[in-house]
């Protein structure tokens, strides 16, 4: 391209290559030496081309340096009693993660952060409360064999999670949603709705996207027995690491 220079040039091609299988994942690529041969620059050019790759999530490593192998987990949508991790409890709005990544060999983990904030229109709107109302979420990062995979965030009503275990970072065994059920008997989930779009900055640093890749997000409400809605979630899932199963 005019203008373009010449390690972005290098990496373009090499970006093309990555994602028409020509290097496959797993694949070696060519070394500095070999790259600034084929395309008569300097190795620190070719330095700079791979580093720009790395620093996309595309390759990692040295000597040689390889494409990403990135393995798609996958996971249900509905948690059945069968897809269950010790402790949780089975219900069909929350997602069998946990176990499934278990099951897969490769152990999972989970970051929690606690937000107070205000409710946004759209969380506004699935909790049927005014925009601005306080809500509390719980925004958990979850990894797979080490690798952070993806993100879901719940947002409560404050009434309903203020002093509770919902406010606070540590994990909840059974599960946000069945600690809910225990408490406020049989509850309703909503149909699950999935739309799929480019990751914001702040998400591609926080789950290691690479560029070019988009997320599915996931989005559920769920209400008590009268409709009163106590949760809605959204979850993060990059598209080159889940595979995402419903069952109907």
């Amino acid at each position: 391209m005019n203008g373009e220079p010449k390690y972005q040039t290098i990496a373009r091609v090499l970006r093309q290559e990555i994602a028409s299988g020509s290097l496959p994942p797993g694949a070696a690529l060519p070394t500095e030496t070999a790259l600034a041969g084929d395309h008569q620059v300097a190795r620190m050019t070719a330095r700079q081309a791979l580093e720009l790759l790395e620093s996309e999530g595309l390759i990692e490593g040295e000597r040689p340096r390889r494409v990403v192998l990135r393995e798609p987990l996958l996971v249900s949508l509905t948690r059945a009693a069968e897809s269950l991790s010790p402790g949780e409890s089975p219900t069909r709005g929350a997602d069998a993660f946990l176990a499934e990544a278990r099951a897969a060999g490769r152990e999972p983990e989970q970051e929690i952060l606690v937000i107070i904030a205000q409710a946004s229109p759209e969380v506004a709107g699935r909790l049927t409360l005014p925009a601005g109302s306080p809500v509390i979420a719980r925004q958990n990062v979850r990894s797979a064999g080490g690798t952070r995979h993806n993100m879901i965030t719940y947002w409560f009503p404050d009434d309903i999670a203020r002093g509770t275990p919902l406010a606070e970072p540590g994990s909840i065994k059974e599960g946000s949603l069945a600690w809910l059920e225990a408490k406020f008997g049989t509850l309703a989930h909503r149909p699950v709705e999935i739309s799929t779009r480019m990751p914001t900055p702040e998400e591609a640093t926080v789950l290691g996207i690479p560029q070019g890749v988009p997320v599915a997000v996931v989005s559920r409400t769920t209400t008590m027995q009268g409709g009163l809605p106590v949760v809605t979630s959204v979850s993060l899932w990059p598209g080159d690491r889940a595979v995402l199963r419903i069952e109907i």
